[in-house]
This record gives structure tokens, C-alpha cells and sequence, in this order.
């Protein structure tokens, strides 16, 4: 039984180096890459500008750190900001935290978490992806702008990979990533296999997704705690 990383090669440094550290063997196949969403630049532009006019700034994936603190850092002096910055989950709050951000994070590890912590009568301003649910934003309306930082581009030649009879344990960190799979892929041979999921939330949605389609029988698990070493001894332990 083969362990699966399918996260995108630039975020998998850490992973493999654990891999390598309890000489436990994946195999890596990069379904997706983020790239720059750089097409609303102009209207972002305003929004890093008048920072100051905001009092809480959201992150809702250790991708939006590194993209939006780039864009913040061409205006701003970090450490000279005010706002209340609020961060997905621990992850997220780790990101920030190494480039010295403080950040507060719901138990909750979700975007539903965030929405109860945060003052909901204050602007709010979000770095996301472009796969984002939209959550928050559909919640807070005119008090929260967003930054679309970055998108997931997927390569369904990769995902095709797992297409097969093979029982092996895929290892999922977001949930769009499971639903591309789900699409792509015949049912029969996801039937075979153990998805771990790097969080409750994501596993969540991904049962959600399996109730929508009806389909049953999917194994599908999740671990909740934040070191990449605690997922690959778990996903050991599904083998």
C-alpha cells in the first residue's frame, strides 16, 4: 500500500523532510500549483493603501500568508500595523508567526470559527485563494473586502494517476483537491482507497461531497493535530 502526497510541489519541502526523518516512503504527485491571481491588482492596490481603515486582516490558508504578506510588505511596515490579525487555523497561525505576526485563531479550525471570533461590525480585509468558499465574505457583505491572492491550477493527468485498482493511502490538504479527484476518477477505484485529510474541516466537506453524490463506502479519515510528522505516522497506520 503506497502513501499519496498530492500537495502542490512548493508546499511539500516539509513533508518529504519528514518523510526522509521516519523513513516512512510517499510518493509525491503534484495534482495542482498555485500561481499569482494578479488580474485585480489595481483594486487590491486601494485596499493595501488604506490598511489602516480596516481592523481586522484574515488569512485563510498558509498560501495567503506568503502571497499576502508579500503584497502588504511593498507598502507597509509590518511591524508598524495596528490591525487585529486573525488566522484560519494553526498552520496558518504558524506561518505568520515565523515571519513574526502574531495572530489569533479559532478552536474551530474553519472559516465558520473565524466568523463567530471576529467584531462583525468593523471592516474586515481577507487574503484567500481563488478556490475560497466565500464564507466569510457572504456573511460580513459590505465589511469585508478581499484579496484573491492566488489560484490552485490542477493537472488532471496527475490526478488520473491514482485512477487504478490500487489500495493505497492519499493524503488530501484541501478540499478542492478531493473534489477534483472525485471528478476525474472512476468511483469503483476511489472505493479501494484511504483518504486522510489534514483537518476536520476539510474532511468535513469531503463527506459532504460523498452525500451530495450519494456515494457510500468511501474510507475516509482525518488528522487534526498540526505537524506533518503526525500525518504520515497516521497514514502509516492506515496501511
Amino acid at each position: 500500500m503506497t502513501i499519496i502526497n498530492t500537495r502542490p510541489k512548493s508546499l511539500s519541502e516539509n513533508l518529504n523532510k519528514a518523510s526522509s526523518r521516519l523513513n516512512i516512503d510517499i510518493l509525491n504527485i503534484y495534482m495542482s500549483e498555485i500561481i499569482d491571481a494578479k488580474e485585480d491588482n489595481e483594486i487590491w492596490e486601494s485596499f493595501i493603501k488604506n490598511i489602516s481603515g480596516y481592523k481586522n486582516i484574515i488569512f485563510l490558508s498558509q498560501t495567503s500568508v506568503t502571497k499576502g504578506i508579500n503584497l502588504i510588505g511593498e507598502s507597509h511596515d509590518l511591524s508598524s500595523l495596528e490591525n487585529n490579525f486573525y488566522s484560519v487555523g494553526e498552520k496558518t497561525s504558524a506561518a505568520l508567526k515565523a515571519i513574526g505576526v502574531e495572530s489569533i485563531s479559532p478552536k474551530n479550525q474553519s472559516a465558520a470559527g473565524l466568523y463567530e471570533m471576529i467584531d462583525k461590525n468593523t471592516k474586515s480585509l481577507i487574503f484567500c485563494g481563488k478556490h475560497s468558499n466565500n464564507y466569510i465574505q457572504s456573511k460580513l457583505k459590505a465589511n469585508a473586502d478581499t484579496i484573491y491572492c492566488f489560484e490552485l491550477i490542477y493537472n488532471k493527468s496527475e490526478i488520473l494517476k491514482i485512477d487504478n485498482k490500487n489500495v493505497d493511502v492519499i493524503l488530501i490538504f484541501n478540499s478542492l483537491t478531493f473534489k477534483k479527484i472525485f471528478e476525474y476518477c472512476k468511483i469503483e477505484n476511489l472505493l479501494n482507497k484511504k483518504f486522510l485529510f489534514a483537518s476536520q474541516s476539510i474532511f468535513a466537506k469531503a463527506q459532504n461531497i460523498c452525500h451530495d453524490s450519494k456515494i457510500q463506502g468511501m474510507e475516509l479519515y482525518f488528522q487534526d493535530e498540526f505537524n506533518d510528522g503526525s500525518l504520515l505516522t497516521r497514514a502509516l497506520s492506515l496501511t
